[in-house]
């Protein structure tokens, strides 16, 4: 299963217009991008963390699952920050040579619980925002090209296709003996990852002709407009997210 990947639920988030929450996700994005502290960005993860369990209804595991590979890369990303900057006012704790400053402690930690802040919030966005959806408020709300948006569908469509096919590569290669525990030199792995590569785009490729082909026989594009079956609709509650998130951005602007 890809981790960044739409998520079946009836939470109130899930039931909002993909535009509201691009709203409520740009203003996030504002607010991290804005404020340079750490006590305000670990705040502010905070309230993500909160907004994704309360207002999505995502569980810890799968809040986890969002947070697991920036948390990792954010960690040594920490700790070379804090080896790096100049000192910036008084010690803050000595570690032999190395002497770790408050203002170096606070920028380090500042600039990692904005990477997280960040896929996070994106992670909510997307787990809870069906890609029908979103193709549709690019098409209807944005008034972005059909075919743009089309092929923003097809490029959300083919993610978990091209994952199952990878696997279905992947275990046929273990079928035929091309892996293992009992695999020792890299030349021998470095030439099993090249023909899995092959293969698996290989597979991209002809669907992607096939797809192609597809839309070229039913004369896609031929028309500068179309029609939608569905309509999105703002409610008032994605009403209410927009104005309480433009709010408190414009807020923490203007304070700051």
């Amino acid at each position: 299963m890809i981790l960044f990947s739409f998520r079946k639920g009836t939470s109130w988030f899930h039931r909002l217009d993909p535009g509201s929450k691009f709203v409520w996700l740009a203003c996030v994005s504002a607010l991290c991008l804005r404020e340079g502290s750490a006590a305000f960005q670990g705040a502010l993860l905070l309230a993500v963390l909160g907004f994704g369990a309360i207002a999505a209804g995502l569980s810890p595991k799968a809040l986890w699952q969002g947070l697991r590979i920036p948390f990792w890369f954010g960690v040594p990303y920490f700790l070379l920050q804090l080896l790096a900057l100049p000192d910036d006012g008084p010690p803050l704790f000595v570690l032999g040579p190395i002497v770790v400053s408050a203002g170096a402690f606070d920028f380090a930690a500042a600039v990692s619980l904005r990477l997280l802040t960040l896929v996070l919030a994106s992670f909510v966005w997307i787990a809870t925002t069906d890609p029908r959806d979103a193709v549709l408020a690019l098409a209807q709300q944005l008034r972005v090209p059909y075919r743009f948006a089309y092929a923003v569908s097809i490029a959300l469509r083919f993610l978990p296709i091209l994952e199952a096919e990878a696997e279905a590569v992947r275990a046929a290669q273990r079928l035929r003996g091309y892996g293992g525990s009992t695999w020792r030199r890299p030349r021998e792995k470095l030439a099993a990852w090249g023909r899995f590569g092959f293969a698996a785009f290989a597979n991209a490729v002809r669907r992607v002709r096939q797809t192609a082909e597809t839309m070229d026989a039913r004369g896609f594009g031929l028309h500068p407009g179309r029609t939608y079956r569905r309509t999105l609709i703002v409610p008032r509650s994605g009403l209410a997210l927009i104005v309480g998130s433009a709010a408190a951005t414009a807020a923490v602007f203007l304070t700051a």
